[in-house]
């Protein structure tokens, strides 16, 4: 069963937005955790809203993590798994099976063009903070813009855990007036290909930007120096 692949996940998880590794107990993730019942399992959650503007909703068999979910002062992120892998009852598993992690600048932020965040991903800090498992070497796979949304396929020395690939695609959009960044990385016992992973995370971005809605003023557009600074807020590290 599919399940079964899940459970391999182990300590030393390290999710991009700060969000703690297992430490060889219960973590953040609901799927993860012995004590989520098999068959009354929780309801299914397919949207949630980050940073007050950000609107997102789940792709078909995928639900809200509730447990993964952060959205205030540290930080706004949430990872959405196969509902299945959650325990949800009634959803079948879906055809392609990733783990998707969305996050998203706290403040109000102006939009930032597809060539500035391919500039800032390339450069050798953005390349720096593209590693998921704290640190190390990454190389660029493929990149892709449209629309002013810029996704970029990573592969890394070693993936965070070794249930997981070593490749995964991000994504840098504009939507609700913050800057979100979107991860969709398969697993290494069904892993995706390079076209259903840009697939995916191209829907759910524009999914994102469709649906996100933003109260705030346009500020003016920074300079290119400082806006690095605010470009490098969607790759916290643990402290």
């Amino acid at each position: 069963m599919r399940i079964s692949r899940f459970k391999r996940l182990c300590a030393g998880f390290t999710f991009l937005a700060a969000l703690a590794a297992c430490e060889g107990g219960p973590t953040a993730l609901g799927f993860l955790d012995g004590a989520v019942p098999g068959d009354d399992g929780p309801p299914a959650i397919r949207e949630t809203v980050l940073a007050e503007t950000v609107r997102i909703a789940t792709p078909d068999g995928y639900c809200v993590d509730t447990r993964s979910r952060r959205n205030g002062l540290g930080g706004n992120f949430v990872v959405l798994a196969p509902c299945a892998a959650l325990k949800v009852p009634g959803i079948e598993w879906p055809r392609s099976v990733a783990l998707i992690t969305v996050s998203a600048t706290r403040g109000a932020l102006p939009a930032a063009s597809a060539e500035e965040l391919e500039a800032f991903v390339t450069s050798a800090e953005g390349r720096g903070l593209l590693a998921t498992n704290g640190g190390g070497a990454v190389s660029i796979l493929q990149t892709d813009s449209r629309q002013g949304a810029f996704f970029v396929r990573v592969a890394e020395a070693e993936a965070p855990v070794s249930a997981l690939e070593e490749s995964y695609w991000r994504g840098l959009i504009a939507a609700g007036g913050r800057l979100v960044s979107l991860t969709v990385r398969g697993y290494e016992a069904e892993p995706l290909s390079a076209q259903t992973g840009l697939r995916m995370i191209r829907a759910l971005a524009a999914d994102i930007r469709r649906d996100s809605r933003s109260p705030v003023v346009e500020q003016q557009a920074e300079p290119p120096a400082s806006r690095a600074g605010t470009l490098s807020g969607l790759f916290p590290k643990e402290e």
